[in-house]
C-alpha cells in the first residue's frame, strides 16, 4: 500500500477528475469573458504594466483612501454630535472622560493603512507597440 491509497482507494481518479472539471469550468470562464470583451468592442486586453492598467490601479488606491477619509470623517462628526448633546463639545473634558472610541481608532488605523498604498507607485507602464 501507498500512502495515496491508505484507505483502500485509489486518490488518482478522484484528483484527476477534478483538475479536468475545473479547467471545464475556466474554459466556461473564459468564453464569457471573450463574449463580454467581443460586445464591448475591447480589442486588446490589459495586462499588467499597460498604461490603462495603471491608471485603474491609481484610481483603486485613491477610491480606497477617500473611503477611508468618508468613514473617518462621518465617525468623527457623529461624536461631535454626541458630545453636543450632552453639551460637553466644546470642554477639554470630552476626551478625557469619554476616551477615544474604539471605531474612531479602528478607522484611523484603517486610514493609515492606505497612506502607503496611495504613494506607493504601481508597475511602470510597458511600452505599447
Amino acid at each position: 500500500m501507498t500512502p495515496q491509497n491508505i484507505n483502500g482507494r485509489d486518490n488518482t481518479k478522484s484528483l484527476e477528475t477534478r483538475r479536468r472539471q475545473l479547467i471545464e469550468k475556466r474554459d466556461k470562464y473564459m468564453d464569457r469573458v471573450h463574449e463580454l470583451e467581443r460586445k464591448l468592442s475591447i480589442q486588446d486586453p490589459w495586462t499588467p504594466g499597460s498604461l490603462e492598467w495603471v491608471a485603474a490601479h491609481e484610481m483603486i488606491k485613491l477610491r480606497d483612501y477617500r473611503k477611508a477619509v468618508d468613514k473617518l470623517e462621518s465617525l468623527v462628526v457623529s461624536r461631535i454630535f454626541e458630545l453636543s448633546k450632552m453639551n460637553m463639545s466644546e470642554t477639554g473634558m470630552s476626551s478625557y472622560f469619554y476616551g477615544f472610541p474604539s471605531l474612531i481608532h479602528i478607522q484611523v488605523i484603517n486610514y493609515d493603512s492606505t497612506l502607503p498604498m496611495l504613494y506607493k507607485p504601481a508597475r511602470k507602464p510597458s511600452k505599447q507597440p
